[in-house]
């Protein structure tokens, strides 16, 4: 919460974002690790409340501005930031402003290896928890006798494993504005509101390498102690052979998140203090069909060995049959578009939109009876309407329109696409080991309209490409809309002694929802490969559902000091 408002977040849940708000725009937090009847429902592990300062907390006339510079030594980038507040109490201090502004761009770079793919084992007829294996077309065959011998049971090797660099440009702005009017000592309105948008597009590049075991694909095989440590790659099946992959992944992150309230206080005696709120927070992100992740795969001829080490990336020495190396090649710029075909052409990202109305009337009662110091109560109101359209291409195969038997020769498709090569700096610095260390650079946007020009040309399937049908679509099956209506009131009594202090409540909610989804029959399951199928859809049908329900949350909490400090 910020203020105590609930703050609308562009994830597809009601998980929120930090990186949304830039810390000038928090004067303090408060985290509530338990359970009271006063405070807002829902939260799970606990509570965290942000709080913006008020130009009453340091009266009269007060601006400051600040400029900040970084520089990362391991990436060499850089970034900045400018920040501004102006704060001012007047009419003898009766009105009070505050205008807040932050603007930041930064340059960030996240080096990672990984090996999604995990490994390749193969079955243990001792191990009832891995009695199948998970090898591809047969088990790991170092004798090549066709049969698992009882010193080939659980025998682990390489599966895929990537390593690579994601490069961030983020731009942050927020602006903040906070009026206050206090004409009496008992009295004050307050009427702020928060605005601030994120622009924070991600490229990653990497190479991806799939040496998963098939028989015959690998040979002179080294084991120690059950793993598959060293082997080579010499089968010129163009299938069974390493072909390298170059992977583009793109995030495209554009956030606009809005917070606008109103708030008044008054202090009916020196014992009552009422509180009412009221407020309106949205957040949206529409990055539908412009996140990328896609491959090019590397044609040409090839011998390769990998080893592993012991290290973090396994060795990896590719020597390509006309004189090239994979390493080498690609520090020197060697390869171009003709070297690779288009592979995987995956397209998404999904539209989100939240809205939150919210209301509260709350107050206290300072009793000051014995242990009992004071009474919260009050009622609190929130509408929430969340959307989310996810816009992907793998609904309609088209993320494998180009893969396969269907994949094209880059250079076919008029050249320009791969740009250039290069080389980050200290990247994987800490990492010992023989794999490539540069990367081949080309850019999304010119990929498409390379693919989208190739329209009309014949296809191995009889027809003709065309673009539109390796395009994005909106995606029923993992799409929704929600609205969530809640009710909730409390009354909370609160304890304090010399050496402990309690409280002890009770909480009531009433939630009323509704939900709409989508569904759809597969009517049939195309197989494009080892591990790569697509699903065919029957037309989708809307599913509606509503719902009430009410909980009785009741909560108890003592603290004792046990000594004086």
């Amino acid at each position: 919460t910020f203020n105590g408002r609930i703050l609308a977040t562009d994830g597809a849940g009601r998980d929120f974002a930090y990186d949304v708000l830039p810390s000038d725009v928090i004067s303090g937090a408060d985290v509530i690790k338990g359970a009271e009847a006063a405070n807002t429902e829902g939260a799970i592990g606990g509570l965290i409340n942000l709080r913006s300062a008020s130009p009453f907390d340091q009266r009269g006339q007060h601006g400051i501005m600040r400029i900040e510079g970084d520089r990362n030594q391991m990436s060499e980038l850089d970034g900045f930031k400018f920040s501004g507040v102006y704060s001012n109490t007047f009419a003898d201090d009766t009105f009070g402003l505050l205008l807040g502004v932050v603007y930041e761009e930064r340059d960030d770079r996240t080096d990672i290896a990984g090996n999604d793919g995990g490994w390749t084992r193969n079955p243990d007829p001792n191990d009832e928890s891995w009695l199948w294996g998970n090898a591809w077309g047969g088990n790991i065959d170092p004798n090549n006798n066709g049969v698992l011998d009882p010193e080939e049971y659980g025998l682990i090797g390489p599966g895929q494993f990537r390593v690579g660099s994601i490069l961030e440009e983020k731009k942050r702005t927020a602006y903040t504005a906070k009026f206050e009017w206090r004409p009496t000592d008992n009295f004050r309105v307050v009427v702020d509101g928060l605005k601030t948008k994120l622009d924070s597009p991600q490229v990653g590049y990497q190479q991806s390498f799939y040496p998963l075991y098939a028989p015959g694909r690998w040979s002179n095989m080294e084991i120690t102690d059950g793993i598959v440590t060293s082997f080579d790659m010499d089968n010129p099946d163009p299938e069974m052979r390493l072909n390298p992959e170059l992977l583009n992944q793109t995030s495209y992150r554009v956030v606009e998140t809005e917070l606008y309230g109103v708030n008044a206080e008054w202090n009916v005696t020196d014992t009552l203090t009422l509180n009412a709120d009221l407020y309106r927070s949205t957040s949206s992100r529409h990055s539908g069909g412009q996140d990328s992740y896609v491959v090019l795969r590397m044609n040409q001829p090839n011998v390769a060995h990998i080893d592993l080490t012991g290290s973090y990336v396994p060795n990896v020495t590719v020597d390509f049959d006309d004189g090239r190396d994979l390493a080498q090649g690609l520090a020197n710029g060697e390869f171009g578009d003709s070297d690779f075909n288009t592979h995987y052409f995956s397209l998404e990202g999904d539209n989100i939109d939240d809205e939150i109305t919210g209301a509260a009337f709350n107050g206290t009662w300072s009793a000051e009876m014995g242990w009992l110091d004071n009474v919260q109560f009050g009622v609190n109101y929130t509408d929430r309407k969340k959307s989310r359209d996810l816009i992907n291409n793998s609904l309609t195969g088209g993320a494998d329109y180009y893969s396969g038997n269907y994949a094209i020769n880059v250079g076919d498709l008029g050249g320009g696409v791969i740009s250039n090569s290069f080389t980050l700096p200290n990247f994987m610095s800490e990492v010992s080991g023989n794999f490539p260390r540069s990367f081949l650079a080309f850019d999304i946007a010119t990929y498409q309209a390379a693919l989208a020009a190739y329209d009309g040309t014949p296809r191995p399937d009889g027809g003709t490409y065309s673009y539109a049908d390796a395009a994005p679509v909106w995606n029923p099956l993992q799409s929704y809309r929600v609205t969530e209506e809640t009710w909730a009131g409390y009354v909370q009594a609160n304890f304090v002694a010399d050496r402990w202090t309690g409280n002890v409540g009770v909480r009531v909610v009433q939630t009323n929802t509704t939900s709409q989804a989508w569904d759809a029959k597969i009517l049939e399951i195309i197989e494009n490969g080892a591990f790569n199928y697509t699903a065919v859809y029957d037309d989708p049908s809307s599913i509606t559902q509503e719902s009430d329900y009410t909980y009785v949350l009741p909560s108890i909490n003592l603290n004792y000091r046990i000594t004086d400090e």
